[in-house]
């Protein structure tokens, strides 16, 4: 099974949170959400050209973009179109528009959305019906060029007074079902860890259904996989967008063994077997008092298939070519005093 330690996860150690609640009556959540994801850009968090979904929950509003005229707080749409550039600052979308050198820099999420969850009227004690979140769902929904939310009136944004908690986040989450459901792979990795050793010959794929029916995948180009070894910046899906670019080992998959969402594949390999055919003790040995075990079995000296001395190596490579072809490479070089093995 690939080690888990190269597998892209992210301790919640290494995120970088935004600052403490103040009071003070302020506000101001569209900073915070510029706040988290230019502070986790380079963690591995908000991955470029990934989707990035921003869930917005809130009793209140952003108190940021008003303005305070004759005593009263009034909204500020400088400042509400100020946030509005700025996520879309985010999107592939925006990121097309610019040179290559600006775009290198950018996120490019293919889909950049605000979700909110927020009171749609004044219905709890404390709150006010909301207006900035609210609209900003449906300024960065309109940006995203999306169609999931089937005509609602208030596209990416649910209503906290409409009394149905138990139901309110499950909403949310087909939301996000919607953006996914399509989506196609035709490619998937094992590590991304390109210079991992894997066994080529020993790659086991299972493709995993829907209702958790499992099925072996061979190795072939009709309704298979292919190991294709490292791969730098490679699209894993084929519909509807090419999808995020993936950096590491990979196989590809052809005919009905390809991937639909929420379908997937686990991986099973293991490390290639290494044949090595020198042992190295530190410090010169009296050669008479040597023994060699094999698996607790004593091996003779001399011989085809025994041992001998042959003294002092600097930096050589104790691994030999296997019986069946296997790689002396990569090398694993050793200094010291060489007892070399023969034959079996």
């Amino acid at each position: 099974l690939t080690n888990p330690t190269t597998l892209n996860i992210i301790p919640s150690s290494s995120v970088n949170f935004f600052a403490t609640v103040t009071g003070n009556n302020q506000e101001h959540g569209f900073k915070r959400v510029k706040d988290i994801i230019n502070a986790n850009r380079t963690n591995g968090i908000f991955r470029t050209s990934s989707y990035t979904l921003v869930v917005m929950i809130s009793n209140g509003d952003d108190t940021e973009v008003t303005q305070s005229i004759g005593g009263y707080q009034v909204p500020d749409p400088i400042r509400m179109q100020s946030y509005k550039t700025l996520f879309e600052q985010y999107t592939k979308r925006y990121a097309d528009t610019q040179s290559a050198a600006t775009s290198s820099s950018l996120l490019k999420s293919l889909q950049f959305r605000f979700l909110s969850v927020v009171p749609h009227t004044q219905c709890l004690e404390g709150s006010k019906a909301n207006q900035f979140y609210k609209e900003m769902s449906n300024l960065l929904y309109n940006y995203s060029l999306a169609n999931d939310q089937n005509g609602r009136s208030t596209p990416d944004s649910y209503d906290m007074c409409s009394g149905a908690y138990s139901s309110l986040f499950s909403s949310v989450n087909a939301s996000i079902q919607q953006f996914i459901v399509a989506h196609k792979y035709d490619h998937w990795l094992i590590t991304n860890n390109s210079s991992a050793l894997i066994d080529v010959n020993n790659i086991q794929v299972s493709k995993i259904s829907p209702t958790g029916s499992v099925s072996q995948l061979s190795s072939s180009t009709t309704n298979g996989f292919q190991y294709i070894g490292s791969q730098t910046n490679k699209n894993t899906r084929y519909e509807p967008t090419p999808g995020e670019p993936a950096t590491g080992l990979m196989i590809r998959l052809y005919g009905n063994a390809r991937v639909q969402y929420p379908e997937c594949v686990v991986i099973k390999t293991s490390t290639p077997i290494e044949y090595f055919g020198y042992i190295v003790i530190a410090q010169q040995p009296i050669e008479s008092s040597i023994v060699v075990r094999v698996r607790g079995q004593v091996i003779s000296q001399g011989g085809a298939n025994g041992w001998e001395y042959v003294g002092f190596r600097e930096m050589s490579n104790i691994k030999v070519p296997g019986p069946n072809g296997e790689l002396d490479t990569p090398e694993v070089k050793k200094t010291g005093y060489f007892i070399k093995l023969n034959g079996t």
